[in-house]
């Protein structure tokens, strides 16, 4: 299968394949800086059958990186699919570290979020934040893109 990348609703996205069940197209939504602070990504859309809006969302993270072999899940998971077993393998490890270091930016910029009561100034490091979402926007997205298109 082809790779392709599309412009849709001012975003660009790029196919994954079609899932066994249905037939469906995977389009995978490219990365963007959210609140200023963080970078969102992994997000995996089935458009409408006229193309002009979403019928499906989710998570690359939780269909691909949860529970069982990785590599097991996307056999079961696409009838066909636009990149290679190896390409998958780099995917699935960038996406890796893009969750890993995307959490730790996060409990950096504003701690565990279930309470801030006894925290110390010491448990946030926003420098360190910023450290890890430039790490983030100049090394793993770049690599992502560069493996999809």
């Amino acid at each position: 299968m082809k790779k392709i990348t599309i412009k849709k609703f001012g975003k660009k996205y790029w196919l994954l394949g079609r899932r066994k069940e249905d037939g469906q197209k995977i389009w995978l939504e490219d990365f963007s800086w959210d609140c200023g602070w963080y970078w969102a990504g992994g997000y995996l859309e089935v458009f409408t059958k006229n193309g002009r809006d979403i019928q499906e969302h989710f998570h690359f993270n939780d269909t691909f990186l949860k529970g069982a072999k990785a590599t097991e899940t996307i056999k079961n998971y696409f009838k066909e699919t636009t990149l290679t077993e190896e390409e998958w393998w780099r995917l699935l490890d960038l996406f890796k570290q893009f969750y890993t270091i995307k959490e730790c930016a996060e409990v950096f910029q504003y701690g565990g979020h279930y309470t801030s009561k006894g925290r110390t100034k010491q448990e946030i490091n926003k420098r360190l934040a910023k450290t890890l979402n430039k790490h983030l926007e100049k090394v793993i997205i770049p690599e992502i893109r560069k493996l999809l298109s």
